[in-house]
């Protein structure tokens, strides 16, 4: 039985890396690998849930500086790897790779770089970009999760490691009958820039003047929370907006939506779009770098709008809620493809292709 130890950065918090990273993990302990989620700081319990064999553990209950406490956590990280033999070590985000890279030295143990990003954005951390140019050249295998994303790896790194494209999985398994309905639109993730809540929020000033009866909600917590509330004040819509906390509970909230709206500055593989289509939502995205464009199909399951256009996003934002309105039979089609879509991400078919990657030497 393979040992696998996923390292993360913090399993406690409740984000997209997160959440699909307990998925895979779920999905593999179910086959015959053993798991564990080694987190970097804290997260000695997890946000989402994981099957009771899956081992928790943390390499500091504190939160700190890496760079303070670099050759520390790389001596911490190679005694976990050796005490609990660990075959194959998957880096869920790059920038970890800068611990694994020394810490996996002359140890016979698979090193594996999980982008959850893309390349092109280092979220601000000059370390990030070394990172991944340090993945190409010295870890064994990278995976993307978008086929753009695995190109532009390609093109702008030396590139020495396998690299594998992997789609992450949908997280809902329902029934065909599911489907989300309700005057909402609904945006999902962290409260961040990164989100482009911002544009999203100015987008709505002009829907909400059209479409009194339709109400946005924002299900998610973070540092822009306070700013957020303060321009929904400025644009005064705070009565057309509802800000919910993040939730393990995230299904309800797209039962009782009909329109999922993404409005990000970049993504890496944006999940909530594949979680809105499992419910037959139809979707209003940004075209951003990278993932949207490879999860919907324009003008079947969603609208792709320009990057950074708020006044294209808010007409977008019109015609899908228009077309629900006024259109039933165009809409019950935009529901069924969107449905038929998220299928090509379902577990089954995703499962299946991390277990031959883990199995390939």
């Amino acid at each position: 039985m393979k040992k696998i130890c996923f390292f993360v950065g913090d399993m406690s918090r409740s984000g997209g890396t997160e959440r699909v990273t307990s998925i895979i993990a779920n999905y593999l302990s179910s086959h015959s690998f053993e798991i564990s989620i080694l987190s970097l700081q804290l997260g000695k319990s997890s946000f989402f849930p994981l099957k009771k064999e899956i081992r928790l553990d943390s390499l500091f209950d504190s939160m700190g500086r890496g760079v303070n406490r670099y050759p520390s956590t790389i001596f911490k990280l190679r005694q976990y790897i050796k005490k609990n033999k660990i075959d194959v070590v998957v880096c869920v985000d790059t920038l970890l790779s800068l611990y694994t890279i020394p810490a996996l030295l002359f140890l016979n143990v698979r090193n594996v770089s999980w982008e959850h990003f893309n390349f092109n954005n280092n979220l601000g951390k000059k370390s990030r970009t070394i990172s991944r140019f340090a993945s190409a050249l010295f870890s064994d295998d990278i995976v993307a999760l978008t086929r753009q994303d695995m190109y532009l790896w390609k093109k702008n790194t030396i590139m020495r490691a396998n690299i594998t494209q992997i789609y992450n999985p949908v997280s809902f398994k329902l029934s065909e009958t599911i489907v989300g309905s309700g005057n909402v639109v609904i945006a999902v993730g962290n409260l961040t820039h990164v989100k482009g809540y911002d544009m999203l929020i100015a987008a709505w000033a002009k829907v909400c003047k059209v479409h009194t009866d339709w109400v946005l909600r924002i299900v998610g917590s973070g540092e822009e929370a306070l700013a957020l509330y303060q321009l929904c004040s400025d644009f005064n819509i705070s009565n057309s907006v509802e800000f919910v906390p993040a939730t393990k509970h995230i299904d309800f909230y797209y039962k009782n939506a009909s329109i999922l709206a993404l409005t990000s500055r970049f993504e890496g593989f944006p999940m909530v779009l594949l979680e809105a289509q499992e419910y037959g939502l139809p979707v209003v995205a940004f075209n951003c770098m990278t993932g949207p464009s490879e999860l919907i199909i324009d003008s079947s399951t969603g609208w792709l709008v320009e990057e950074g256009n708020i006044e294209l996003f808010s007409e977008s934002l019109n015609s899908a809620i228009n077309m629900i309105k006024t259109e039933p039979s165009k809409h019950k089609r935009m529901i069924d493809n969107a449905k038929r879509n998220s299928k090509r991400f379902s577990i089954d078919k995703i499962g299946p292709e991390w277990i031959d990657f883990i199995s390939s030497e």
